[in-house]
Formats: C-alpha cells, structure tokens, sequence
C-alpha cells in the first residue's frame, strides 16, 4: 500500500519527567480524528505509559536484586575462604587455642585442644575454663580474663592445667580481648602452650650446673 496517512495523533507516553516513547494513530483520510479521539488516546497513553514505568522499574528492581545476590555470594564466597584459611592454620598449630566469654565459659576451640586434654571438642562448651586447670590456677585465669578485657592488652599467665584422666602439666598462657564491631560483650582467645617438657630441660640443665658447680668446688679444696 503505497497511500500517505493524511491524519495522525501523537501522544507521548510521559510519567513524571520520563518519557517513554510515544504513541501514535494514523489514518489515510484527513481531518478524521477529533477532540474525543485525542481525548481517548491521551487516556491510553496515559495507562500505557504507566505500564511501561511499571515494566521498567520491576526489571530495575531484578537488575539491582540480581546484583545483591551476586554480590552476597561474592562476599560468601569470600568469608568461606577466610573461615578455611583459619581453621586450616588453627587445625596446624600444636598449641591449644579456644575462645571464651569473659566468665571463662569455653565458646570454641581447635583440634589441639582434644588431643592435649582428652576431651572431644564438645564435651566442655558451654563450662568454665577452670575444668581444665588445677585448683590453683583456676581463680588467676579468671582474673587474667577479666584483665585482659578491661586493659584491652594481652596476659600472660604461668598455669598447671588437668587432663581428663587427671593427669597434670604446666602451660603457659596468653589471654588476649576480642572486641566485636556489633557492641557484643567481648570474647578473650587463650593460647594454651605445654611447657612440660623445657621445664624438664630447665631442671636437667639446673641440675647439671650445680653439679658442675660442686665439682668445682671440690677441684677448689
């Protein structure tokens, strides 16, 4: 069809200060359209711009939504790879490492923590850290917890600690705060070293230089 439209209507499809398009009606005759026909069309150019809004905020709302979730599981991703490199690098350590509340109440600990006081992993969560230690040292690890805290500075602590089977070592331990950004009461994370066997070596070796000494002072008379 070769015709020209001699008549047309054109309405903009207009929300607010966006123009989405415009809407138009032909015709091949002239003046065919009146005031009704605009009237009508200026109607469904008014829905019609409305549904176009609609559509392009809901895809907006998908884009940006869809962005989130990449970037929740970016950021998953990324914590899960930190939560590895962590245990991987407290799984290794030969030194107990647990983390407690500022009571002393044992939260968490590493795999260490099992093999030195044959307790599995869960059976002390939730208990006072002064299961693990002899009657004398339990009162100081409090305090050392409750110093650590106040001071925000790490204390160092000479302790005797108790295995399961009842069996007794000497450790030394390294208290140290851990603030949280969310205003939660702060944890402590204590290092737990066995010392046992440099203070056979330390007695050995006193032994020896005293021994050493009175030959000494045997050559000397």
């Amino acid at each position: 069809d070769e015709r020209i439209p001699q008549s047309g209507i054109y309405i903009p499809l207009i929300t607010g200060d966006r123009i989405y398009g415009v809407m138009t009606m032909q015709h091949y005759d002239a003046n065919v359209f009146g005031e009704e026909d605009v009237s009508l069309i200026a109607t469904i150019a008014g829905q019609a711009a409305t549904a176009l809004e609609n559509a392009y905020l809901y895809r907006t709302v998908q884009s940006y939504a869809g962005t989130l979730e990449q970037r929740v599981r970016d950021r998953t991703a990324e914590l899960e790879r930190a939560k590895n490199w962590v245990e991987s690098i407290l799984s290794s350590t030969s030194d107990v490492i647990v983390l407690a509340d500022r009571q002393g109440v044992l939260i968490q600990a590493n795999s260490a923590f099992e093999q030195q006081f044959q307790y599995e992993s869960d059976e002390l969560i939730n208990r006072s850290l002064e299961n693990i230690m002899a009657r004398s040292s339990g009162p100081a690890l409090i305090d050392a917890i409750k110093t650590a805290i106040e001071t925000g500075q790490t204390v160092d602590l000479d302790s005797i600690c108790v295995r399961q089977d009842g069996s007794l070592f000497e450790a030394e331990l390294s208290i140290t705060s851990l603030t949280s950004d969310s205003g939660d009461e702060p944890n402590v994370v204590c290092v737990i070293h066995d010392v046992t066997r440099h203070k056979q070596i330390e007695m050995s070796l006193r032994a020896s230089l005293e021994k050493e000494k009175e030959l000494n002072e045997l050559k000397t008379r």
